[in-house]
């Protein structure tokens, strides 16, 4: 019997929430089968489902939101419910055993229940035929009432049957039995949903989150080519597949045709979760495309980078929300956010369509590009439309940049106005324009820790600095050195403006701009010596002056012409200060000023005097690594890194003396490690001097002891390993670590520790291509140690197959990125330099491999100017000049050894 429809004073009371349990939820039942219902619901809501003007009104929020709650399909998870309602009401037609504990469905054995949503209920099963594990999908009994509502249970299972991809659950049948709800099969996906992984409040990397993304976006476009909107993209309908390390997309309950003129909702309903719905999902529902997903995405990609989705509230302030405000810049929730993943969310969620990514092959690319290191596309075109894009990206940093100008401004009026004043004969205005010239001071100070707070947030920032922040500081420091001009230089804030000196003088060497940030850093060396020339025991302006000291040396330290008077002077400062000053944060610096003046004097060849420096620093090291001091991890990597050198050191005059040292640091790293298991720093000075262990054994010419110290560095290789697969940012770290610690061996002339080495981070490598087979940057680095690895095998002279086997290996790599989009014109440089090096060496030792490589080169030379014409037409020209030196007969080593491969 068909229930009678309830009044429209019931439904406005059901609407407010007025009536009690058992009534609401009759009144429920009955609105998701009567479209008159439906029609009168929508009728006294309509004002506010069109977010008119009264939506701020207490009462019509309660209603919208009562509203909303109801016509979104919100899956609840019920794992592990056993009792309720919902599973009482499913009665499977086959008898319960040991192997069904909830009953059989044809040859599906019902194990478990997995979740319950708005359309139906989730359940774990065997398909018994096929021997494997099934979901299995079965509509609520209520809803068989329905005829529109199991015609969209059909249809859910139609489109989904019609979309191949990896990155979309399968579904394997649609079935029905007599007496028995409609239910479909679904392949089984083990793992959690992604809704659960974000509940954890555990960080998640950013290069996971990103293929997470990524892999939904490709499920995404499988669907939107086959002309379904999904229109409720939300975390708890993407599954992490435990089985494969993939995101999958499921659940396309709402999801729609475009090219379909059937509609399963009444014109205008909104479908979907609010959080993550589109602007037009709220505004115009008739009007929803594909592009209304990648929004939802982006919201999805948005909560993972900050653990908080742009809107929240009640789901009518939400509707507000998205329908009108732009969300906040995910930076401002955690400014560890890559700006260049920021500008791509933020191109989601425009509220415009238009300027949303078009389709998820676009999206897609954006974010193959962060992966892979390259430069994203998603930029605004004009320079006055970036800069205020940036502007709303970064509102903290751009108000201190309108607060520096707006300073500049008002201090120049100021100073005028003082010298105005200044200029009367009256007293009393001297005494005015006295006060007020004592104001400016005060207000320049100001001025200069704001330069040193907008350094402080670029030097936080991952990404590049761009030319516009390079600008905001030159505008802001040139108007202080302005301002600083025309106030009493006795009385003017020194330190400040050293200090952003400084700064600003090795932002310049690090965009290139040396012989600029070298002045700036003499400037700033100048202001801090009459400082304390006035007052010598000014302990800050000491601690700077050190600081200023260390970036000359790391300037010229990048140019390989250290100046040693520059570092004696920075330990002499250092140790002054330490005298005047007790923390921690002193010892701390003394400890890296010795540790830059023991490696030069190492350099030097005074072993003497760097066994003492080194020495002092290991001593201070032990007073922060043994306490509870900020520096305290900072100090155990210094004391490693004094270790190591003062081995290096000791190693050439008392040779007993250095491995009784080199052990003691070895046992006292693996305590630091071991007290800091998840720093890969730490980690990886313990692989250093494992290295070093088995090289001084291998010098020695010990089997046995070699064999034990080779034991120890292999097990050190697999921890490292491990930590380099838990996210890609670790890989790198690792992948620098051990370049460095190869191009030291290098400089020592110790090719065999160079090649361990280099053989060790191939093995990672390799472990981290097994999780993440697609990532184009490791398959490069993969390229990069094999031609290393020839290189040393090279200088080895190992046997020539085995040298040309590591390049071929190389060129393997090579060949595969040359036809990803990845690949760019350095790219192409480096290949072809691995080539040409594998020509001369096969060339020079008769290797028949030559006649290949030499066919490749030409190939690849040709390739390059017809598919890439844009490409810089000198080194083109400088390749192909060495191909034809390649090809002329050699008559002499001076003719071998006079080429040379461009870079």
């Amino acid at each position: 019997m068909k229930t009678p429809c309830p009044s429209a004073n019931t439904l406005e009371r059901f609407l407010n929430e007025e009536l009690t349990g058992p009534s609401s939820e009759e009144i429920a039942r009955h609105l998701e089968v009567c479209a008159t219902c439906q029609t009168a619901c929508d009728t006294l809501t309509q004002a506010m489902v069109t977010l008119s003007d009264d939506i701020g009104s207490a009462k019509s929020g309660r209603v919208l939101d009562d509203l909303i709650n109801r016509m979104v399909d919100s899956h609840r998870s019920a794992i592990g419910v056993g009792t309720s309602a919902a599973t009482a009401r499913v009665k499977f037609s086959g008898p319960a055993d040991e192997r069904s504990p909830l009953g059989r469905l044809g040859h599906y054995a019902i194990q478990e229940l997995i979740a319950e949503g708005a359309q139906g209920i989730l359940y774990r099963g065997h398909d018994e035929i096929l021997n494997r594990t099934v979901a299995i999908k079965i509509v609520h009994q209520r809803l068989t009432q329905s005829a529109a509502s199991l015609e969209r249970f059909r249809r859910e299972a139609r489109l989904i049957a019609g979309v191949q991809s990896d990155h979309v659950v399968r579904v394997f049948q649609v079935g029905s039995e007599p007496g028995f709800p409609p239910f479909l099969v679904m392949e089984f996906v083990a793992g959690e949903s992604l809704r659960d992984r974000i509940d954890r409040r555990e960080p998640i990397p950013f290069r996971q989150t990103v293929q997470i993304v990524r892999d939904t976006a490709l499920g995404l476009q499988a669907a939107h080519q086959k002309g379904l909107v999904h229109r409720d993209v939300k975390p708890s309908n993407i599954l992490l597949d435990q089985a494969t390390a993939r995101a999958r997309l499921t659940d396309f309950g709402l999801a729609v045709e475009e090219a379909e003129s059937i509609r399963m909702t009444q014109e205008g309903t909104i479908l979907g979760t609010p959080a993550y719905m589109s602007s037009e999902q709220v505004t115009r529902p008739e009007a929803v495309d594909a592009r209304s997903d990648l929004y939802s995405l982006a919201v999805v990609f948005y909560e993972l980078l900050t653990g908080e989705v742009p809107f929240r509230g009640t789901v009518r302030m939400t509707l507000l929300q998205v329908a009108h405000e732009e969300a906040r810049p995910p930076r401002q929730y955690n400014d560890g956010v890559p700006k260049d993943l920021e500008t791509i969310c933020l191109k989601g969620m425009s509220k415009d369509p238009a300027a949303r990514f078009q389709d998820a092959g676009q999206l897609i690319d954006e974010l193959d590009r962060w992966l892979s290191g390259r430069e994203i596309l998603s930029r605004p075109i004009s320079r006055t439309e970036r800069f205020w894009k940036w502007c709303r990206r970064n509102p903290v940093v751009s108000t201190l940049c309108a607060t520096v100008l707006v300073l500049l401004v008002t201090l120049s009026s100021v100073m005028t106005w003082s010298s105005v004043r200044l200029a009367a004969s009256s007293e009393a205005s001297r005494r005015s324009a006295a006060a007020a010239q004592e104001q400016s001071l005060a207000s320049l100070d100001t001025l200069s820790k704001l330069i040193f707070q907008l350094q402080e947030h670029f030097d936080h920032d991952e990404t590049d600095i761009d030319e516009l922040q390079k600008d905001t500081l030159q505008i802001a420091l040139a108007g202080l050195r302005k301002v600083r001009l025309s106030a009493d230089s006795k009385n003017a804030p020194q330190l400040p403006t050293a200090a952003a000196l400084r700064r600003l003088g090795e932002l310049l060497t690090r965009l290139g701009e040396d012989d600029e940030g070298l002045s700036c850093l003499q400037q700033a060396e100048t202001i801090l010596r009459k400082e304390l020339k006035a007052n010598p025991k000014n302990a800050e302006a000491m601690k700077t002056l050190v600081e200023v000291l260390s970036s000359r040396d790391d300037y010229y330290l990048a140019s390989e012409e250290r100046n040693e008077a520059i570092v004696k002077e920075a330990v002499s400062c250092a140790r002054k200060r330490k005298e005047l000053d007790k923390s921690d944060d002193a010892t701390f610096m003394l400890v890296g000023t010795l540790i830059r003046q023991g490696g030069l004097e190492l350099d030097a060849g005074e072993s003497d005097a760097a066994l003492k420096t080194l020495q002092e620093a290991m001593s201070l090291s032990d007073l922060l690594t043994s306490g509870e001091s900020e520096h305290f991890v900072a100090s155990q990597l210094n004391w490693l890194t004094a270790a190591e050198l003062l081995y290096v050191a000791n190693r050439s005059t008392d040779n007993l003396s250095a491995l009784k040292h080199l052990e003691t640091a070895i046992q006292r790293a693996e305590e630091f490690a071991k007290a800091a298991p998840d720093d890969i720093d730490l980690a990886l000075s313990v692989l250093g001097l494992h290295e070093r262990l088995v090289a001084h054994w291998e010098d020695a010419d010990s089997s046995a002891a070699r064999q034990k110290a080779t034991a120890g560095f292999d097990i050190q290789v697999k921890i490292i390993s491990q930590a380099a697969q838990s996210d890609w940012e670790s890989f790198y770290s690792v992948a620098q670590g051990i370049s460095d610690f190869t191009d030291d061996r290098l400089a020592e002339d110790n090719p065999l520790s160079a090649e361990r080495l280099t053989n060790a981070m191939i093995a990672i490598t390799k472990e981290r291509l097994a999780v993440d087979p697609n990532d184009s940057f490791t398959h490069g680095e993969l390229a990069n140690g094999y031609s290393v690895l020839g290189d040393l095998k090279s200088d080895l002279e190992d046997p020539a197959d085995e040298v040309v086997e590591c390049y071929e290996k190389s060129l393997v790599e090579y060949r595969a990125l040359s036809t990803t989009d990845w690949f760019e014109e350095d790219d192409w440089i480096e290949y072809l330099e691995v080539l040409f090096i594998a020509a001369e060496f096969a060339l020079d030792s008769e290797h028949d491999s030559f006649a290949c490589l030499h066919k490749e080169i030409k190939s690849v030379l040709t390739t390059i100017s017809e598919k890439h014409p844009d490409f810089e037409k000198d080194w083109q020209e400088e390749f192909a000049e060495q191909l034809k030196e390649l090809e002329r007969p050699m008559t002499s080593d001076t003719a071998r050894s006079a080429r040379s491969t461009p870079h």
